[in-house]
């Protein structure tokens, strides 16, 4: 099934997105945690499925001091 990944930053913007093919909604999680763990600028994971939203978490990010 078609999937579809959004990477969000803290101001809830999206900084990337990725096309997924998975056999179930828990293997499309598991795909899109894989592809945005390592952005240390991605602070929001959404997936979907068509219109459907079916997931949604936040990364837990250390506080970085940004000049």
């Amino acid at each position: 099934m078609h999937y579809r990944a959004y990477c969000f930053d803290k101001a809830r913007h999206i900084l990337a997105a990725a096309d997924l093919e998975a056999v179930d909604d828990d293997d499309a999680i598991a795909q899109a945690r894989v592809c945005f763990a390592s952005d240390v600028k991605c602070y929001c994971l959404q997936v979907w499925q068509a219109k459907r939203r079916f997931h949604e978490e936040e990364f837990a990010r250390p506080v970085t001091t940004e000049r």
